[in-house]
């Protein structure tokens, strides 16, 4: 396998991870303090049970029930989970969950940090909305939640694929000039390589092979033009 594959599967892991955290609602996961819901067929524990009709007889005749919780007796704990956009907590009431925009608990002032999408960002817009933003949904204890390390591992497959893109474009400069000392060097004139002849290992042999006859040729015609330089002379 290749470093173009290598940083192209890189990519690709970065762009899904990224994707699946960014989407996702698990970024902070823990709990909620509320006061203890009514209890309904629903829900038949850690409740306060409803006035019936013989308590209220009894209030009319001065026998009042009273509820002697007191405290942190008085309220119970909800999971939630939240993400980028989405918080979810568990319906106490109910089945299910009930789900809100993040955005719409966020301050005023930290809405704009929300999106550059950032681990860091992000971590300070839920500091902030978690002592600053609505009663009912101030979280009592949190965690990071599997979308907040995902969005880690997503960023470290990323940094590797700039890496590998990195040296692979180092590695191909390198070659490039490599290459282009290569062929200057080759177009520098050198006389053993200037001509190919088939047959003959280079030029220099061919024009050790020519000299003789091509001297032999210049001899012969030297003397046929003497008799008449001479003869010009001598006129």
């Amino acid at each position: 396998m290749n470093r173009d594959t290598i940083a192209l599967l890189l990519n690709l892991f970065a762009v899904a991870l990224s994707v699946t955290a960014v989407t996702s609602t698990y970024w902070y996961v823990g709990t909620q303090k509320v006061p203890k819901p009514t209890c309904t067929q629903i829900r038949t524990s850690d409740c306060i049970a409803p006035l019936t009709a013989e308590t209220d007889t009894n209030s009319s005749t001065g026998n009042s029930e009273y509820n002697w919780e007191m405290g942190d007796d008085r309220f119970t704990f909800r999971s939630f989970h939240t993400g980028i956009w989405i918080s979810c907590e568990e319906n106490i009431t109910g089945t299910g969950e009930k789900c809100r925009s993040f955005i719409d608990l966020t301050p005023i002032t930290q809405q704009g940090l929300l999106g550059m999408v950032a681990h860091m960002m992000y971590t300070q817009v839920f500091q902030v909305t978690a002592s600053q933003g609505p009663e009912d949904w101030r979280p009592h204890r949190w965690d990071f939640g599997w979308s907040f390390y995902l969005a880690w591992v997503s960023f470290t497959f990323c940094m590797a694929s700039s890496v590998t893109a990195l040296n692979i474009y180092t590695k191909t400069a390198l070659e490039f000039h490599q290459s282009q000392k290569i062929y200057k060097h080759s177009l520098k004139w050198r006389p053993d390589e200037l001509y190919y002849f088939p047959g003959h290992s280079s030029s220099a042999e061919i024009f050790s092979n020519l000299a003789p006859t091509l001297l032999m040729g210049r001899s012969a015609a030297g003397e046929a033009d003497v008799p008449e330089s001479l003869a010009d002379e001598h006129c």
